[in-house]
């Protein structure tokens, strides 16, 4: 067997959990697998190179998680801002919506929207949902959705990226 040289892990320690799959309950001396093996060895003073250009997210969108995270060491790239197909879309849509302009957010591309409503818990569940939630979520993805601008610009539902904390609230959008 040909002895390995080195090794080349790619990835975030923030963001990828340890995977551990066991039928045993818990060791008390397996305290270390609640650390991946990317952050145990940074943390044992292996090299570690920190890519700090994001050419994946809009400015907006990068500038939630860039500062908690990253202590705003993440920067946009070049083009990460630049308007194409969805971007023309959602400003035109967000312009063209009263509760948008009366919020002033038309163009924002990170929102959070309160709805007023229940949060509920299914029986042998730990997870929770919100039919509310899901509701005016619905409502606003079909509007979009159905949203063409005068250049023929639209939101497809493969454009979108809907994040929820809940498991059983991720069911329920998924359903409906």
């Amino acid at each position: 067997m040909t002895p390995v040289r080195g090794v080349v892990l790619i990835g975030d320690p923030d963001q990828l959990s340890p995977t551990v799959i066991s039928e045993h309950g818990p060791n008390k001396g397996a305290r270390f697998l609640k650390r991946s093996l990317m952050e145990r060895l940074y943390r044992a003073g292996y090299p570690c190179i920190m890519l700090r250009t994001n050419y994946r997210n809009h400015s907006q969108i990068l500038d939630l998680f860039n500062r908690g995270m990253y202590r705003g060491e993440l920067v946009p790239g070049p083009e990460n801002d630049r308007l194409e197909r969805v971007g023309r879309a959602w400003d035109s849509f967000t312009g063209s919506r009263h509760w948008f302009r009366a919020l002033n957010v038309q163009g924002v591309r990170r929102l959070f929207i309160s709805v007023e409503g229940k949060a509920r818990r299914m029986e042998n569940s730990l997870s929770w949902s919100n039919d509310s939630q899901v509701y005016v979520l619905c409502q606003l993805l079909r509007s979009l959705y159905s949203y063409q601008t005068p250049n023929g610009d639209s939101v497809r539902p493969e454009d979108v990226m809907i994040i929820s904390a809940y498991k059983d609230q991720k069911v329920l959008v998924q359903r409906i």
